[in-house]
């Protein structure tokens, strides 16, 4: 059992390896390289063998803007079976990213979700030892997040679009480029209006200056 286990998540880490994805992160990596921390309760698992994924309800979001009640998260296949899926009905911590079609993704291959147990985590999903951080040094990082952390409450009447994708944070201080090409809009209507009120008053002058 041991050995297959071994063999299991050797696989795993040569499959991350291979496609060019950060094989596992640090806690603190973790925590800051997420573009989406966020928390929710599992409500369907699919286990198809291509692209099987679980769904979750959100009830918390930490960090990113996130207007989508319902999500799907992707599960890593091992030779078309899966060899971890989480409970259904379990609240769980994700730190998520999104890749160039904007899908969310895991931000790391291993230690990127946690279960809680009230309001703090106490086991990984997809947990392993990565260098000198064990499971004790992820969740210890974790509930240090939760705790200095305030999550914004996402209803449960929200949009339950889970392939929409989420919209991408913005820094402090960037501009919507909606409202940006909104008032580009209004100045050129604008500077339209005052170019011909003068065309308009100087072919008045010309018209008074030939009587």
């Amino acid at each position: 059992m041991k050995r297959q286990a071994a063999f299991l998540l050797l696989a795993l880490l040569w499959t991350g390896t291979a496609i060019g994805q950060p094989l596992a992160l640090s806690p603190a990596e973790m925590v800051e390289g997420a573009q989406y921390i966020l928390a929710g309760k599992v409500i369907e698992v699919r286990e198809q063998q291509e692209n099987p994924e679980f769904v979750i309800r959100v009830d918390t979001v930490y960090r990113g803007e996130l207007g989508l009640a319902t999500l799907s998260i992707p599960l890593p296949p091992q030779s078309g079976r899966l060899w971890a899926v989480p409970e259904l009905d379990s609240r769980m911590l994700f730190f998520l990213t999104t890749d160039e079609g904007r899908s969310l993704t895991p931000a790391g291959n291993l230690n990127w979700a946690a279960f809680f147990k009230d309001e703090q985590v106490e086991r990984l999903f997809m947990g392993a030892r990565f260098n000198n951080w064990a499971e004790a040094d992820y969740l210890q990082e974790y509930n240090r997040f939760l705790a200095e952390t305030p999550g914004r409450k996402i209803p449960p009447d929200g949009d339950t679009e889970e392939s929409a994708a989420p919209e991408p944070s913005r820094r402090p201080g960037e501009v919507n480029p909606v409202w940006f090409f909104a008032f580009a809009g209004i100045m050129f209507i604008l500077l339209l209006v005052s170019s011909l009120l003068k065309k308009k008053a100087l072919t008045k002058n010309i018209n008074k200056k030939q009587r």
